[in-house]
């Protein structure tokens, strides 16, 4: 009783030894409990699959139409949809893959994964079907259901060649995610080809106050140095930040600086910004499927690349020289 009050977060009626006591062995002895449905080890059905949301918050511009998907394919196979959301407990501490392995889902989801390489090699161990979506930073054994990112900055990059742009920055976030890198990749890749110099200019997701004035600056000087003509971002956000610093630096888009961003959010639209459309909600149809070949025993693809467009808009134009 003691040990069931300890592990439901009680903290009354016993000292803290006795907490501590418990938790020491918990952690030795890798306890996972077991919440319903398991019976002899073997696992019971629940038709409920488990999503988990980490880089894309479900009321973010890519969570909401993901999860309208996942809801479409759930209903046709006849699933719930659960979203995990308890905070792990410090029994759990460097053992979070077990908040996962009660089993009370038949599946799980991973939308934008975040540190889950621990967690998802555990479930693959388990044989617990597992998908991750956006990014396949994931063993080997879990598909991931991903955009065609290098594809998405090769489309952005000769979209701007294609203009007669050859000095172009590539503007990134600091991020040690799949998505962003193959970004970058393409964009490297797709410079190279056009036998041009790539540039390159990351920074930090988080950068406020005197931070992003700091940055702001040092992207001015960097357009200035380089002789910037165009710039492609990894992201629409990073594409509205570049818009704003260059309205309020007497730049003009895109007469002084064609851009590009991906994402193709509703604010692009409104800004006249070139950017990379692709549906998130398909992403979520898809991994939904593969989880569910997965229960079924089936062998579904270990990577499945979705298509992406370039919507082309006022934002990218010839360079002045080439006027």
């Amino acid at each position: 009783m003691t040990v069931s009050r300890v592990l439901n977060g009680a903290t009354q009626g016993f000292s803290e030894e006795t907490r501590q006591r418990v938790l020491e062995a918990v952690r030795e002895l890798e306890y996972v409990p077991v919440a319903q449905p398991m019976i002899h080890n073997r696992h019971i059905e629940t038709r409920i699959l488990g999503l988990v949301f980490d880089g894309t918050p479900f009321e973010g511009s890519w969570g909401l139409p993901t999860f309208l998907g996942l809801r479409q394919a759930a209903i046709r196979h006849n699933y719930d949809l659960l979203t995990l959301l308890q905070t792990k407990p410090d029994w759990m501490l460097g053992q979070e893959e077990f908040q996962f392995l009660d089993r009370r889902s038949d599946g799980l989801i991973f939308i934008t994964p975040i540190n889950r390489y621990q967690t998802l090699q555990s479930l693959a161990e388990h044989q617990v079907p597992a998908v991750v979506c956006f990014t396949n930073d994931a063993p080997e054994s879990v598909p991931a259901v991903v955009l065609d990112d290098y594809g998405a900055m090769r489309q952005a990059v000769q979209h701007l060649t294609a203009h007669g742009h050859e000095r172009i920055l590539h503007l990134t976030l600091s991020l040690p995610r799949s998505d962003f890198r193959e970004r970058r990749r393409g964009f490297d890749e797709t410079m190279k080809v056009a036998r041009l110099k790539p540039l390159v200019m990351s920074m930090n997701d988080d950068a406020e106050g005197d931070i992003a004035a700091d940055v702001a600056a040092a992207l001015l000087q960097k357009i200035r140095r380089h002789r910037i003509t165009a710039i492609a971002c990894s992201c629409d956000k990073l594409a509205y930040w570049v818009q704003d610093i260059a309205l309020a630096n007497g730049l003009k888009i895109p007469h002084d600086l064609s851009l590009t961003g991906m994402d193709d959010q509703v604010e692009s639209i409104k800004r006249g910004l070139t950017s990379i459309h692709f549906s998130s909600e398909e992403v979520g149809r898809q991994a939904l499927e593969t989880v569910v070949q997965m229960i079924q025993g089936k062998h579904p693809p270990l990577k499945s690349v979705l298509p992406v467009e370039l919507v082309k808009r006022a934002s990218v134009t010839k360079p002045v020289a080439a006027k």
